[in-house]
């Protein structure tokens, strides 16, 4: 078999755009390894081989040293195509190229807004960085055999002939079941910080009988330490980090699926596979409005686009989800598999692949 690499400096391990969804669908044709920088041991996931790196402490060190020891760690003579996920990974597709390597960039979210919204940069910094990343990545991804992304917006930001790999779901993983119980009033699964949405899930805590449910990792000690304090209050469960894979039995437990990214654009204009998620599971939905979100989940009739920071908003859409029956949940789960199943990309992103391999 043709031995294909990804490669993430900062993604999980068990990102569900990566493992989950790329990784495993070329593991069924390609000898494929997922390349990750978290210090944890290796292990094999549904045939994808994961490799622990190296782990740099803080984030400049980490920038500035990640291409040149990674390229020790993931340079093997008989991998054929590499597939890079990070920005900070621009000067390694230089270098894998150079050495005779098909190089692919996955970009997951719009790179110039995301410096925007970086409070490690002062706002001096933070529109020379942009253009500085914006010249680099002109030339990076004009360098590279493929680039892909995630959404027409961004498609059209990179200015190069990149292809959509959509975040759509495995639907195969996600099934609603009847009669379970329901533990928890709402839940929201995904990163923990301010930026996601956080404090306005926690406002959400006085507005039903039952606690509400978090998972996932904390974006820094403060939101944890402010997430904590709710769950000794006994108003919130804090369940952890949570694998993917499991991650369709926690939502079976809850009512509602809450998204309520603030006003971060770049968050607002990717496209989130928990909300495709919520719908596979069977969840009335509370998100935020989104330009690209109510172009995608408009259509489901299960899904109260809200302003995150309007308590009426709020309480209307907590209404009209607890209005919404069995048979609106069904038809938007039909819907779903109709239009957004994984299954679509995971034939587009192995043409890629095949093509890649051709010449």
């Amino acid at each position: 078999m043709i031995k294909v690499a990804h490669v993430s400096s900062v993604h999980s391990r068990y990102d569900t755009r990566i493992l989950f969804n790329q990784c495993t669908s070329l593991s069924s044709k390609y000898d494929t390894t997922f390349f990750v920088c978290d210090g944890k041991d290796n292990e094999v996931i549904n045939d994808v081989k994961i490799r622990n790196c190296y782990v740099v402490e803080g984030r400049i060190k980490r920038i500035l040293t990640s291409i040149f020891i990674l390229i020790f760690y993931v340079w093997k003579k008989n991998i054929k195509i590499y597939h890079l996920h990070d920005p900070e990974l621009f000067f390694l597709a230089v270098i894998l190229k150079f050495t005779g390597k098909k190089v692919i960039f996955d970009v997951h979210e719009d790179y110039y807004l995301d410096f925007q919204n970086k409070s490690w940069l002062n706002s001096n910094s933070v529109a020379l960085t942009a253009k500085i990343y914006k010249v680099i990545f002109y030339f990076v991804f004009r360098f590279c055999d493929d680039v892909i992304t995630v959404t027409e917006k961004i498609q059209g930001k990179i200015g190069c002939d990149a292809k959509l790999i959509k975040n759509y779901p495995d639907l195969t993983r996600f099934k609603s079941q009847s009669g379970v119980e329901k533990k928890f009033s709402a839940i929201y699964v995904g990163s923990i910080s301010i930026e996601r949405g956080i404090q306005a899930i926690l406002d959400l805590k006085n507005k039903f009988a039952l606690p509400i449910a978090i998972a996932g990792n904390f974006a820094d000690p403060e939101v944890e330490e402010m997430v904590l304090r709710e769950v000794e209050n006994g108003e919130l469960v804090y369940l952890g980090f949570i694998v993917p894979n499991k991650v369709p039995e926690i939502l079976n437990s809850a009512s509602i699926g809450v998204h309520l990214v603030s006003n971060n654009e770049n968050l607002l204009s990717g496209l989130p596979v928990k909300i495709f998620e919520y719908i596979a599971s069977g969840l009335p939905i509370i998100c935020s409005q989104s330009e690209t979100w109510e172009k995608y989940f408009s259509e489901f009739p299960t899904v109260q686009f809200v302003d995150p920071y309007s308590s009426d908003d709020v309480e209307i859409a907590i209404k009209n989800c607890e209005r919404i029956t069995p048979d609106l949940l069904i038809e938007s789960q039909l819907r779903l598999d109709k239009k957004y199943s994984w299954n679509s990309q995971h034939n587009l992103l192995l043409d890629i692949y095949d093509k890649a391999c051709a010449y």
